[in-house]
């Protein structure tokens, strides 16, 4: 069976060579930015690699593409997940890819503890301001 992934926020695509790498030949992954720019200027590297063929990319808004693909029965569909997006919207890419992700497969969230101060309660941050 093909392995299929999401890449949220591609940027210049350091982490989506990294994923295609560790893909079989045959492997699939769905990488989602707004900007292609900054994909066209890692993509050297992904050809260099011969692993352009393993990437669809798609530039458009994350939020939008994951309910898509919910909407057109790719649920419970994806091995992996990794994001790197904008941090304001991990909640949101959360709970659509929990739609997504087979059981058993992994989503992983670049800064997820940034800085550390997640650890630190609401109070704690603005008292410290």
């Amino acid at each position: 069976m093909q392995s299929k992934t999401i890449e949220l926020g591609v940027f210049t695509g350091y982490s989506l060579l990294s994923t295609a790498l560790a893909l079989p030949d045959d492997g699939k992954i769905i990488a989602i930015d707004i900007d292609r720019e900054a994909y066209e200027t890692g993509l050297p590297f992904i050809q260099k690699a011969k692993v352009e063929h393993k990437i669809q990319f798609i530039q458009s808004d994350g939020n939008k593409v994951l309910k898509e693909f919910i909407v057109n029965g790719e649920e419970g569909t994806f091995d992996f997940a990794f994001v790197d997006a904008d941090k304001d919207n991990y909640i949101n890419y959360h709970e659509e890819l929990l739609k997504l992700i087979k059981i058993g497969g992994v989503i992983a969230y670049d800064n997820t503890l940034w800085g550390g101060s997640v650890a630190v309660s609401d109070e704690e941050r603005w008292r410290a301001i």
